[in-house]
């Protein structure tokens, strides 16, 4: 019975393999790196008109499109048009649009952006999904404004109220500690002045050269900081028959105008320096920058008016805004 039982066992041993009962078989894992910053990799390829061309041949245009003479599909808008499917090219499009000089602004202003010069089914969804998902603007954005019963001081013609302030940057490798913000209230051009420190004479050299660029404004809003409430300042004003409006100490939205570039300048900072791969103490190197982008990125506040034209062409601006509104 023994004998039976073993030779049973030797025998249905080996038919096991061939049931097909092996282990499956597991892939090693293997980690793969986020593209953190595209626009610094080797490997990321800048948008091309020839490349658009390629992928348009790739799938059937709209009815209401044009081919222009340079063989480009767009809608009647003048937009390039690109196929759902294009969605490599898309996702380049947006890392422009986005990344690097286009400041890591909001999921509006960078929808602006790219829809001024492109279309596709689904591009604001494709926008608002790739901003919110990106590591420098998470890193670098703080919490949303909180609403205060009481406003503040504004005007409706650029360069009549100014507003400024110091923002404390950190230490830099250069000497640098503070920005000066300066911010035209009608317009939202915004000038910033990297500093050592936050005195009076910085401040007066910063007004002057507002004043020499855009000519003097006699209407200013500030805190209440020795810096600014002082015998240089006060002497400045009244050389120049100004008027200073002080806010209420300790209670900075008051001055709401500048806090809110101020807020942004430190965004836009943050994920330029994370962007680039920079260390904190770098931070002069991209002020300029982020002047830049606050300069010339279209406002909704001035309905789509980029502050750089609401400031040197101001009063045409806002009569011709005024009288739309009036029609």
């Amino acid at each position: 019975m023994r004998s039976t039982t073993l030779r049973a066992m030797i025998t249905c041993g080996p038919i096991l393999p061939r049931w097909g009962s092996s282990f499956t078989t597991i892939a090693a894992i293997h980690l793969v790196s986020l593209p953190v910053s595209p626009q610094l990799d080797d490997s990321f390829v800048w948008p091309t008109l020839e490349q658009v061309k390629v992928t348009q041949a790739t799938a059937q245009p709209p009815v209401s499109s044009t081919t222009g003479p340079d063989q480009i599909v767009r809608d009647t808008d003048g937009r390039i048009w690109l196929p759902a499917e294009a969605t490599d090219l898309q996702l380049r499009i947006c890392i422009v649009g986005h990344f690097g000089v286009a400041g890591h602004r909001s999921a509006a202003v960078t929808l602006r952006a790219i829809a001024a010069k492109f279309i596709w089914p689904g591009l604001a969804a494709d926008v608002k999904q790739f901003v919110a998902r990106c590591l420098h603007c998470a890193s670098a954005s703080g919490g949303a404004p909180v609403p205060r019963p009481l406003g503040a001081l504004h005007s409706d013609t650029p360069n009549v109220l100014l507003h400024w302030d110091f923002l404390h940057m950190g230490p830099a490798a250069t000497g640098e500690l503070y920005v000066l913000v300066l911010k035209d209230d009608a317009s939202n051009y915004v000038w910033l002045l990297a500093t050592v420190a936050a005195t009076a004479d910085i401040t007066y050299e910063g007004l002057l050269d507002w004043f020499a660029a855009f000519g003097v404004c006699r209407n200013w809003v500030s805190d209440q900081g020795t810096h600014f409430k002082n015998a240089v300042i006060q002497n400045l004003k009244r050389a120049l028959g100004a008027h200073h409006h002080f806010t209420t100490p300790r209670c900075p939205w008051a001055n709401g105008t500048v806090e809110v570039v101020v807020r942004e300048v430190l965004r836009c900072a943050r994920a330029l320096l994370s962007e680039w791969r920079l260390p904190e103490d770098t931070w002069p190197r991209v002020i300029k920058v982020v002047q830049m982008v606050l300069n010339h990125a279209p406002s909704p506040s001035l309905d789509g008016v980029a502050p750089i034209t609401a400031m040197t062409v101001g009063r045409s601006v806002l009569l011709l805004n005024a009288s739309n509104a009036e029609t």
